[in-house]
């Protein structure tokens, strides 16, 4: 699905937080870069027998992604998000295989969710997992292989801040709902071969390095998936993501294979 409503992404916090993602970088000062560096090589090693079209889903600012080998290895590489940095522009204005699209990944649920009147959702009889249940994300084009890039874990979040805004109380609705995307997701790449790289929990420390807590960040089952490789990700060390308290993310990384 085509992504065109500027002010729809404005009032739904997706392009402050898009710009977020590459402030905290820059203010994380180097301790993204294991994080970073381990992302680019499990991708560069899930990819070395594949060629043909590549898709990119949560491409973002590339700051996780290894360009200069995969632009050399696929004939086309299908950069998908809901917006591209100048700096992405300005690469694949360089390279013929290069193709951007900008699209919601959960199928149109950002949409859905935006036409939404406060009422509707106050209501005890409105179910928002029913609701948005009819989304579904698809591409029209053959992909040889795709990788979710970071993004499995965070095509809920946003949805689920502003369903919190406009009224939606139910916890039980909101993690329902934080499943169902998941899992959507990971049904859509079951029909591709597929590369997933995903924090599955926030561990919080104080300003003492004590550890306050972990939360998870995945809902769908993963178990399935037996090769996987785990690392820890500094995401945040000045408390900006939270004002009391520092967070790494326990990241994992598996491959998947199109069903037969």
């Amino acid at each position: 699905m085509s992504i065109y409503n500027t002010y729809m992404l404005y009032r739904m916090n997706y392009l402050t937080d898009f710009g977020g993602i590459y402030r905290r970088y820059k203010r994380e000062k180097g301790r993204w870069d294991s994080h970073l560096e381990n992302t680019k090589q499990f991708i560069i090693n899930s990819v070395e027998d594949k060629k043909g079209t590549i898709v990119v889903l949560g491409s973002g600012w590339l700051l996780d992604f290894p360009v200069d080998e995969i632009v050399n290895r696929f004939n086309r590489v299908v950069l998908y998000d809901i917006k591209h940095p100048k700096h992405v522009k300005s690469l694949a204005a360089k390279h013929s295989n290069i193709e951007l699209v900008c699209g919601d990944i959960t199928g149109g649920m950002i949409e859905k969710c935006f036409k939404l009147k406060r009422s509707q959702l106050k209501s005890d009889l409105f179910n928002i997992v029913s609701y948005l249940s009819s989304c579904k994300f698809t591409i029209d084009y053959k992909a040889d292989c795709i990788v979710s890039l970071n993004i499995l874990n965070q095509l809920d979040i946003l949805l689920i801040d502003y369903l919190k805004q406009k009224g939606v109380k139910s916890d039980k609705q909101l993690i329902k709902l934080r499943k169902m995307i998941q899992e959507r997701h990971l049904e859509f790449l079951s029909d591709y071969n597929h590369t997933v790289i995903t924090d599955v929990e926030e561990e919080w420390y104080s300003d003492e390095d004590e550890l306050l807590g972990v939360k998870p960040t995945l809902y769908a089952d993963i178990r399935e998936y037996k090769e996987q490789k785990k690392w820890s990700w500094n995401f945040d060390s000045s408390m900006t993501y939270y004002d009391d308290k520092k967070v790494i993310l326990n990241v994992t990384a598996f491959n998947g294979f199109a069903n037969p």
